[in-house]
């Protein structure tokens, strides 16, 4: 288990907010209320899905041997969801 688990859930993630944005410059009311719901139900999927890959993340991390060195990188990957989702 590493953190590229998470890489499909920070999409989701990024799209809430950049929803959530984009919804402030529609003109017609309808229209945004129905992007800040879908955004809303986007931000209200990913955000615990993420949690959870990063607890078994952790878990990983804490359980078993260090990474290696060729997947050292993706490490900061966990930093991705706690950012964009406290942003949307």
């Amino acid at each position: 288990m590493t953190a590229i688990y998470l890489i499909p859930i920070v999409s989701v993630v990024m799209v809430s907010a950049s929803g959530g944005l984009v919804a402030t410059v529609l003109p017609d009311p309808q229209d945004r209320l129905r992007t800040l719901i879908i955004c809303f139900v986007l931000w209200g999927i990913g955000t615990p899905l993420s949690w959870m890959i990063k607890t078994l993340y952790f878990l990983r991390l804490t359980v078993h041997e260090p990474l290696s060195r060729e997947v050292i990188v993706s490490a900061l990957l966990p930093i991705g969801p706690l950012g964009i989702s406290a942003f949307s």
